[in-house]
């Protein structure tokens, strides 16, 4: 793999890996995490598999009856919960549980051997606080290296733990409307005329 031949310590790698893909299975996306431990990246990001709307996934969901065709069901994150229709609710809950642990399992290998104990736990806040707490500490250290001001690290607080009190402050700011975009119309390029070159015989 051209990974492989990347020097560790020149180069931060950066894996996005999609769980829950229409037709997967959670043995899939176990040995999609036990890939990325191999690999031995620095962040391994994971998000849920969301059809959205024009998407070629969202085509092959409906046609394949993995997804209903509702849009408006897709949260504002693609990493809470999924729209797909798995095998079973017991396959959705520990496939959504996984994506939870997905990062951290790959930076600890020494976790790998008890996740399956966690999958089945119904979906908690403590999943998803863990989830979030290492995907802020990951972005602060690796990812987007910077140094953030008090502020910034009480609001990144706020954000992890908010949860539990029923507040999320990355869903405080309303969704912009959507800005019609001005259309410019261009006139089709000319023609290049042809020059024809006269070759006089002798």
């Amino acid at each position: 793999m051209a990974i492989n031949h990347l020097a560790p310590e020149q180069t931060e790698q950066f894996a996005d890996n999609i769980v829950g893909i229409p037709s997967g299975t959670l043995e899939d996306d176990l040995a999609t995490l036990d890939l990325n431990i191999e690999l031995d990246v620095d962040y391994a990001a994971a998000t849920l598999c969301t059809p959205y709307p024009g998407t070629g996934i969202a085509k092959f969901a409906e046609e394949n009856g993995y997804f209903d065709g509702d849009y408006d069901a897709i949260e504002q994150s693609y990493y809470t919960t999924s729209v797909i229709r798995f095998r079973d609710e017991r396959e959705k809950r520990r496939i959504e549980n996984l994506h939870k642990l997905f990062a951290i399992v790959a930076a600890l290998p020494r976790l790998r051997p008890f996740v399956m104990r966690f999958l089945d736990l119904p979906p908690n806040d403590f999943f998803y606080a863990v989830f979030r707490a290492w995907y802020y500490v990951c972005h602060v250290t690796d990812v987007m290296p910077r140094r953030p001001s008090i502020d910034q690290l009480a609001e990144g607080v706020a954000s992890i733990f908010g949860i539990y009190r029923g507040v999320d402050p990355n869903q405080a700011f309303p969704i912009p409307a959507p800005v019609e975009m001005p259309i410019e119309k261009s006139a089709p390029p000319a023609r290049a005329k042809r020059s024809l070159e006269v070759v006089n015989a002798p």
